[in-house]
């Protein structure tokens, strides 16, 4: 952020050194105004300090082939960590987040819908480097104002 601006640390929602996603941030009691301003700032500090690290950083662990589906870079770098065996596929993969996202696997709870642990750091580092949605509910809110 930028210096001087009076905002708190934002958390660093990170594996490895790579972010999981952009900011997930609290605008709860922001103006419109307090609230553009804040999404400006944002928006400065990750293209002046993150973006282009960030980037380099992610493409080197997690998607080094330049696939241009980010769920097939996913399941790429599962394979390349040795987290998955060679017959986890993308269809596999596709089922297994379809049933996730509609909440079709009954008596379960959220780290049992996957064949691979969400828990463990290098699976983590992968879901990052490829941005994968399946890290939202794992990310920390940032109240900028305390």
């Amino acid at each position: 952020m930028p210096n001087g601006a009076g905002y708190t640390k934002p958390p660093q929602n990170q594996s490895n050194g790579v972010y999981f996603a952009p900011i997930y941030v609290s605008s709860e009691g922001l103006s419109d105004a307090q609230s553009r301003k804040l999404d400006e700032d944002i928006d400065e500090c990750k293209d002046l300090h993150v973006s282009a690290i960030d980037l380099g950083h992610q493409t080197q662990l997690g998607n080094p082939e330049f696939y241009g589906d980010p769920e097939v870079a996913l399941i790429d770098c599962l394979h390349r960590g040795n987290l998955m065996p060679k017959d986890y596929t993308i269809n596999k993969y596709w089922l297994q987040f379809e049933a996730y996202m509609n909440g079709t696997k009954a008596g379960s709870v959220p780290d049992d819908w996957f064949s691979f642990d969400l828990n463990d750091s290098a699976m983590l580092t992968c879901l990052a480097s490829d941005k994968s949605p399946l890290l939202q509910t794992r990310l920390e809110a940032w109240n900028p104002f305390g």
